[in-house]
């Protein structure tokens, strides 16, 4: 048996019944086959519903909220905001506020008397110009192409499709992990790199992976070395700060030297480069992106770690002011939060089973980030595609820090 679209009441299951318009133009019906969880309609709302049989309701356009239609002056008005509506065969929620639409599902013919029934017609299946619900698909305009093979499957660098080949990188930190895998993969997507890093054999086995990158050889906690090696640097678009040391000791043993080596290389280095690379975007009148690589370390607190978690949450609150302040130059600043990554040294330091589990328990995803997870978020937030992003610390860290 189909519902009833009539002259009648409309039995909406809360309230007064309202009445349907004489102008039946204004109507339109259709059905939902029982296996649709989810569409959108033709008016525009999106309406979610469990339908257990094919069940036709009308949608009547509405005013302004709180306003009546014609149709529903001897009625009541529709509650602004979100509107649950319950039927014996059909329930729909929907937002009668935002879309000014109010849905209901017509009398049946036989609480109506004899009355006659508008045949309903099936519903077609959505054209292809209409954008599905999120959970059965993205809309056509958020849409990217994936590639076919295995290594664009694994590596979303290929699934965003950026490009960096009229654009200047520098990467600090360079020669191991993060910044090494940061250099090859800017290096691959167009960009010219220069990698900066304190170990001479690190730069030259990195040479000869990505042919054509230039590489400086300094040690960034050395402030006049640093300047004379990076001062007159040609014109940086983007940049990313990962050079860091951890110096593991109790905070009633830490030294006067274990502390002037983190806080110059952790801390320092970054507002010196940063410095660097800021005032040339600023005097091109060039726009640009700078990603400081922090911790998850920088809020939370870790054993025999002081001096270095000092100095992730000194980083996170820099990126923070930097945005603050080169945001008017249109330079973006950000920061990126990694767990422990499975770089070499991260497989060193977390391979005894019992000591990587203490962290594993705390972090919901159960695992430690892959190298090529933090370098996604770089390449993200170096790119356009962040182009409303700055001031922000990203955590890379399974939900450690909701933990």
């Amino acid at each position: 048996m189909c519902p009833a679209l009539n002259s009648g009441p409309l039995d909406s299951g809360f309230g007064p019944a309202r009445p349907v318009t004489q102008d039946r133009t204004a109507l339109r019906t259709w059905t939902y086959p029982q296996k649709w969880n989810h569409h959108q309609n033709p008016q525009g709302s999106r309406a979610r519903y469990q339908p257990q049989a094919q069940c036709a309701f009308a949608i009547m356009p509405g005013s302004a909220p709180g306003h009546l239609s014609p149709a529903a002056k001897e009625g009541h008005a529709p509650s602004p905001g979100f509107t649950s509506i319950s039927f014996s065969k059909l329930r729909v929620e929907l937002l009668a506020s935002t879309f000014g639409l109010w849905v209901g599902r017509a009398a049946d013919p036989c609480e109506q008397g004899n009355r006659s029934c508008v045949t309903p017609r099936p519903c077609p299946v959505p054209p292809a110009s209409l954008p599905r619900h999120p959970q059965n698909g993205p809309p056509q305009a958020f849409k990217t192409s994936m590639p076919s093979s295995p290594a664009g499957q694994r590596h979303r660098v290929s699934t965003m499709q950026l490009n960096f080949s009229s654009l200047q990188a520098l990467v600090t930190g360079a020669g191991k992990g993060i910044g090494r895998d940061t250099v090859k993969a800017l290096h691959a997507l167009g960009a010219k790199v220069i990698a900066v890093s304190r170990t001479n054999t690190d730069l030259v086995s990195l040479s000869k992976e990505c042919p054509g990158i230039e590489t400086v050889c300094v040690d960034l906690g050395d402030w006049e070395a640093t300047e004379r090696a990076l001062g007159n640097v040609g014109p940086v678009d983007l940049l990313v700060n990962n050079a860091a040391v951890v110096i593991k000791q109790p905070f009633l043993e830490v030294t006067k030297e274990a502390l002037d080596r983190t806080l110059s290389v952790n801390l320092r280095s970054v507002f010196q480069v940063s410095q660097i690379v800021a005032r040339g975007l600023i005097a091109r009148g060039a726009p640009g992106s700078i990603v400081n690589i922090s911790s998850q370390a920088s809020q939370r607190a870790l054993t025999n770690h002081s001096v270095y978690c000092s100095t992730k949450g000194a980083m996170d609150m820099l990126t923070k002011a930097m945005a603050l302040e080169l945001g008017p130059h249109k330079i973006r600043v950000n920061a990126v939060n990694p767990t422990v990554v499975m770089t070499p040294m991260g497989q060193t330091n977390w391979s005894n089973p019992q000591k990587a589990k203490t962290m594993l328990d705390r972090i919901p995803l159960g695992k430690f980030a892959e190298v090529e997870n933090v370098v996604d978020i770089i390449l993200f937030l170096l790119s356009d595609r962040s182009s409303m992003t700055t001031g922000s610390t990203v955590p890379v860290d399974g939900g450690f820090l909701a933990s």
